[in-house]
C-alpha cells in the first residue's frame, strides 16, 4: 500500500513537473518570437510596433533587453511625433538622447541612428522645395511685372501714336486753312485791283472796301499763325488787309501784323 502511494506522489510530481516544463518551454518560444518581431520592427524603424512587442516579451521573460530596449523606445516615438510636426531641431535631439540611454541596445542604436539620417534627408529636401517655391514665385513676380512694363509701354505707344496722328491731323487742318486764307486773300485783292481799275482808276491805295467772308478768311489765316486777333474790328481788319495787297508781296503777313501792333497768344 506504501508503495502504491509513493508511486503516486511520483507520478502527481512527474505530470507536475512536465506541465511546468511544458509552459516554461512555450514562454521561452514566446519570448524569442516576441524579441525576433520586435527586432524586425526595429529594422522598419517601426518604433510602436517594437515597443508592443518587447512589452510581450517581458510578460513571458523579464530581461535587461527589454527593459532597456523600452526605455529607448519610449524616447524614439517621442522623435518621431517631433518630426512628424516637422521639429526637426527637436526631434533629432530625443533620438541622439536615446542612443544614450545607460546599456542601450546596439540594435536599437543602429535604427535610430537610420531614423535620425531620414529626418535630416526629409529636412533638406523640404528646404529645398521651399527654396524652389519661393524661386518660382519670385519668377511669377517678375514675369507679372514685366508684363505689365510691357502693357502700360505699348499703351503708352499707342498714346504717342494717337497724339502724333492727332497732332498730324490739326498741322494738315491748319495748312489747309492758311492756304485758303492766302487764297481767299489774293482772290480779294485781285477782286479788289479789278474793280478799282474798272471803276475807281484814280483811288487811293489801302481804301478798298472788302466783303465779310474776305475779312473772315484773313482774320482766320492771322488766327492760324497765332496772332490773337479774334476780337479785331472789321475796318482795322481790312486795313491790315490792304497793307498784304498793296506791299504787292513785299511785306508778309508776320510784318503786317507786327505793323498793326498785334502779338501772338
Amino acid at each position: 500500500m506504501k508503495k502504491k502511494i509513493i508511486i503516486v506522489i511520483v507520478l502527481i510530481v512527474a505530470f507536475a513537473a512536465g506541465i511546468f516544463g511544458y509552459q516554461t518551454f512555450n514562454k521561452g518560444q514566446g519570448y524569442e518570437a516576441n524579441i525576433r518581431n520586435a527586432h524586425a520592427a526595429l529594422n522598419e524603424q517601426d518604433w510602436q510596433s517594437a515597443k508592443a512587442y518587447y512589452q510581450a516579451a517581458q510578460k513571458d521573460k523579464v530581461s535587461v533587453e527589454g527593459r532597456t530596449a523600452l526605455e529607448q523606445l519610449k524616447i524614439a516615438i517621442s522623435a518621431q511625433k517631433k518630426a512628424d510636426k516637422h521639429d526637426w531641431h527637436e526631434a533629432l535631439s530625443l533620438y541622439k538622447s536615446a542612443t544614450a540611454v545607460d546599456g542601450a541596445i546596439s540594435i536599437v542604436n543602429k535604427n535610430v541612428k537610420v531614423a535620425m539620417k531620414q529626418v535630416k534627408a526629409t529636412r533638406a529636401s523640404i528646404k529645398a522645395s521651399s527654396a524652389s517655391s519661393k524661386a518660382a514665385a519670385e519668377s511669377s513676380k517678375a514675369a507679372s511685372v514685366s508684363a505689365s512694363m510691357a502693357s502700360a509701354s505699348s499703351k503708352a505707344a499707342s498714346v504717342a501714336a494717337s497724339q502724333s496722328s492727332a497732332a498730324a491731323s490739326s498741322k494738315a487742318a491748319y495748312s489747309s486753312s492758311v492756304a485758303a486764307a492766302n487764297s481767299a486773300a489774293a482772290s480779294s485783292s485781285a477782286a479788289a485791283e479789278s474793280n478799282s481799275e474798272a471803276k475807281q482808276p484814280n483811288d487811293v491805295p489801302g481804301d478798298r472796301p472788302m466783303d465779310s467772308a474776305d475779312v473772315a478768311a484773313a482774320r482766320n489765316q492771322w488766327l492760324g499763325l497765332g496772332y490773337d486777333v479774334a476780337n479785331v474790328s472789321t475796318d482795322e481788319m481790312q486795313v491790315a488787309m490792304n497793307k498784304v495787297i498793296d506791299g504787292h508781296g513785299a511785306l508778309s503777313m508776320e510784318q503786317v501784323a507786327d505793323q498793326m501792333g498785334w502779338k501772338k497768344k
